[in-house]
């Protein structure tokens, strides 16, 4: 089930605010879930990260409570 995209990121405006060359990691990890993860360019630090949930599923999961 897991399927995984990385990709670099370039910055084209606002490069005197924000890192160039990030590494982006995106994971699905279920049918309504996936990851986000961003690495530091310099070092491949993890910089941030968070599991997000597909807005529809979220709202089933609401009502269920």
């Amino acid at each position: 089930m897991k399927k995984e995209i990385r990709r670099l990121e370039f910055i084209i405006e606002g490069t005197d605010k924000c890192v160039d060359k990030g590494r982006l990691v995106i994971i699905k990890i279920a049918k309504n879930h996936i990851t986000f993860s961003y690495f530091s360019p310099c070092f491949s630090e993890l910089k941030a990260f968070s599991t997000l949930i597909r807005e529809s599923h979220l709202n089933k999961l609401k009502n269920r409570a």
